[in-house]
């Protein structure tokens, strides 16, 4: 079974405002959870008509996700640490292949960006791994600043059943 795992809990943001890159936040599960995929949607400026932000500024366009299955992990950066374990590496493209800016955009592009978001599917193992907790690493964004780092929606699916447990119908 796969759902959103964040639909009670509503939607993650962290303004990362100017500190240095890289940016990491994180997140506690109620219950060990095997992730599948995951959907980004860039940051949307309020009152905003034309999303020219889309794919510019401040916005994250490279992060790192790493997963722990350890009650307490490490509180340091994930990166060759023994608590954390590297998952994958999510880069937000313009599905155009169009340069990264947004005087290049799309409908289709903008389409992504604004209403489907950006998604990315976890790669499998044979022995599918519950992690307590998911650790965001912005590495990048668009302007190439070293600070920024902003996204206004994260989706996480996966199961997060226990052991045993039956699928809801």
């Amino acid at each position: 079974m796969t759902k959103n795992l964040l639909q009670d809990g509503g939607d993650i943001f962290w303004p990362a405002g100017d500190k240095p890159l890289p940016h990491v936040s994180t997140v506690k599960f109620p219950t060990p959870t095997t992730l599948s995929r995951i959907v980004l949607w860039q940051y949307a400026w309020g009152g905003a008509t034309n999303y020219s932000h889309f794919y510019y500024g401040a916005n994250v366009r490279v992060l790192e996700l790493y997963g722990s299955t350890e009650v307490n992990p490490s509180t340091e950066d994930p990166v060759n640490n023994p608590s954390w374990k590297y998952i994958m590496t999510c880069e937000i493209k313009m599905p155009s292949g169009g340069w990264v800016n947004n005087a290049s955009m799309t409908e289709e592009d903008f389409d992504v960006a604004k209403n489907r978001g950006h998604e990315f599917v976890l790669p499998l193992s044979e022995v599918p791994v519950k992690y307590t907790y998911l650790r965001f690493r912005v590495t990048t964004t668009f302007d190439g600043a070293n600070s920024g780092g902003l996204l206004s929606e994260v989706n996480l699916f996966g199961d997060d059943r226990l052991e045993g447990e039956e699928d809801e119908d």
